[in-house]
Formats: structure tokens, sequence, C-alpha cells
């Protein structure tokens, strides 16, 4: 089992007698202080409280691993060692993650750092071999709504403790849905505006983001001309990419049975051989079970970009491969073994993934 858990300031709080400092000298007389009280003092703190009732509860036990995402301030840096060494302490395995641009003062970088809390539950969901559960008792009041929402999309179990509360509930399913075909559909978009174009933030004013429908324009943070995901953009995104991964083979189209050196690849614009690492990239595309032949269609040499893979909105037998490198920029449609716009979507997305 890992345990996410949102990490606020409670135990400075309660320890406010020590000072600020929040130097070496600091954490350890706070560790001294935390290992001698009883594991069901209040001045533990917000974070390790809940975590004792977890144990109890036995949604956590000794020998599970703690995770402690904490601000991007000092004491936050502080919290997150402290809790970590008394989780040690207990039996867990345990570590603390500073959560980049998660800090109270400014609006902006508060927004941002709700983007990067959502990135890394994200990775810690998709690299775990086990059990996930999320404990939203401490921190940002914001961030312990938007920790619920992030276990709503993923799917994970979310615990709180409220103050007065004796001990910690598992959070009920928010009244929200979202919807998996319209990710499917814009997934490329949605790309886009997380990763950039070429290391640069999309442009306001671009034609991708003025074909999002307006149901998804909430997505969408801009700000000086220039667009990004917005902190549920992100989730949205990060949410149905994991589900994705978990379902793509019963959405992909069928294996075409043709062997890859029996693809037929074409170079409709004389282009073989001219943007350095095409070939290779299109072999790793030919490997792929259900495409059936690839064609190039367009080549500029002065082009900067980003590689993705698109659906064609006029036909549901291919997609768009989109190789930009070295300052280069190839299409190539990729013919896929079904006409189906659902599976060409699906495939869309398979292969931007296995391009990475």
């Amino acid at each position: 089992m890992i345990l996410i858990n949102t990490v606020g300031t409670s135990v400075l709080t309660a320890w406010k007698e020590f000072g600020d400092r929040y130097d070496e000298a600091h954490r350890a007389r706070l560790v001294a202080a935390l290992k001698g009280l009883d594991q069901s003092d209040k001045r533990l703190g917000a974070e390790l409280t809940s975590i004792q009732s977890l144990m109890k509860q036995g949604v956590v036990s000794p020998g599970d691993r703690l995770v402690f995402l904490v601000s991007d301030t000092r004491e936050g840096a502080c919290v997150g060692d402290v809790l970590a060494n008394i989780g040690e302490h207990w039996g867990f395995n345990t570590e603390s993650h500073v959560i980049k641009k998660l800090q109270g003062d400014d609006p902006k970088a508060f927004a941002q750092g709700l983007r990067n809390l959502v990135k890394k539950i994200a990775e810690l969901y998709r690299n775990a071999s086990g059990p996930v559960a999320i404990n939203a008792t401490g921190g940002y009041k914001a961030q312990i709504s938007f920790a619920g929402l992030i276990g709503q999309v993923f799917g994970l179990p979310v615990y709180y403790q409220f103050e007065s509360f004796p001990a910690a509930i598992e959070l009920p399913a928010l009244p929200v849905s979202f919807a998996f075909d319209d990710w499917l559909a814009y997934r490329h978009v949605l790309e886009a505006l997380d990763e950039g174009e070429a290391g640069e933030l999309l442009k306001a004013d671009d034609s991708r983001i003025k074909s999002l429908p307006e149901k998804l324009r909430v997505l969408v943070d801009t700000s000086q001309g220039l667009a990004t995901l917005s902190a549920l953009g992100a989730l949205y995104h990060e949410g149905f990419r994991e589900r994705f991964r978990a379902q793509a083979q019963a959405l992909l189209p069928k294996a075409s049975g043709i062997a890859p050196a029996d693809k037929k690849v074409t170079y409709e614009d004389g282009n073989a051989g001219r943007h350095r690492g095409l070939a290779d990239w299109l072999e790793r595309i030919r490997a792929v079970p259900y495409v059936t032949r690839i064609e190039t269609f367009y080549y500029n040499p002065r082009l900067p970009g980003r590689s993705t893979v698109e659906p064609d909105p006029a036909h549901g037998d291919r997609v768009i491969a989109i190789y930009a490198t070295h300052d280069a920029t190839t299409k190539a449609y990729v013919f896929l073994s079904e006409n189906d716009p659902k599976k060409a979507q699906a495939a869309a997305a398979d292969l931007a993934e296995r391009l990475r």
C-alpha cells in the first residue's frame, strides 16, 4: 500500500514554542518531541493523527509506504523531513517530496503548484506496484479539495480526518463526471497545451485551442497571450491518460496480420532520407500490429514543432503522425486495420504513447 499524504504545517503550530528557524536543530528537537508522545496525542498534528487513525482501521500498516507531498516553502521542507522521520520510527517506508510552486504567497504560482501536485500523484500512481490511497487531511484548503477530485479521477480512495472527528473517514465520490470520449477526441490538443510546442507555450489564439468545444475550454489557462492547461486541465488529462493505458487493448483496432516488413512505406513528397531519424521513427510505427501502411504527405525542413499523433477528423481508417525533430517536420498518414473513428482516436493516443 502507498498512502499519499498532502501536508500542511499543523505540527509546527502545535509546537510553535520551538520557534521558526526550521534548521536541522529545529527539526531534531521536533522529532525528539514527537517520538516522546503517545500515539493518540493531538500534538502529533493533523497528518500523523490521521495516519494513526488509518492504522487502527487497517488501511495502512507498518511496512507500507508513506509519501508526504509538501509545499514549496521552508516550513514545508521542514515538516516533510519531520513526518518522514516519524513515519520511519513507526515502521513505515517513507519519503517526502516538495511540490514546486505550491505555496500560498502567489496565486499564479499556486495554480502551477496544483498542476505539479497532479503530475506527482499521477507519477506515483503510474509507478505503483500495489494499491494506492490519498490522505487529504493536511495542507491548504484548496489542495485538500483538489486531492479529493484527484482521487475520484484516478479511482483512488481518499481519506480525511475532520478536526472534531475521532477517526479519519473515506470521502464519498463527488457528483462530477468526466467524458472519456472527449479526451480521446482532443487528447492531442491537451498534450500540446501540457507540453508546449518546440519548448514554448502555445499562443492563446492557436487554432488547436479554438477547436476545443466550449465545455473543455475550462481546462485552459491563458495569460499574456499564452495558454497552458489549468490545474483542472492537468488533472483531466493525466487521469484519462491513466484510464486509457488500462483500457487500451479493448479500444484499439484489431491486428492486421501483416508482417511489418510487408507494410508499405511511401514518400509521396520525395522526403526519403532527407529528414534525419524519420526512417527509424516510421519503422517503430510499422511494427505496431494494427498498422497496415504508411504514406508521408508533408515535409518542411525549417518548421520546428513537437512529435505527436493526431486523429484524422475526415477519415476513420487512418491517423496523422507528425515527426518534428532537428527543426524540421514531416507528416504521414498511418493507415489502420479497421475503419472506425473511435478506434482511430484510440490508435492515435496509443501511438503517441509508444513514440514518446
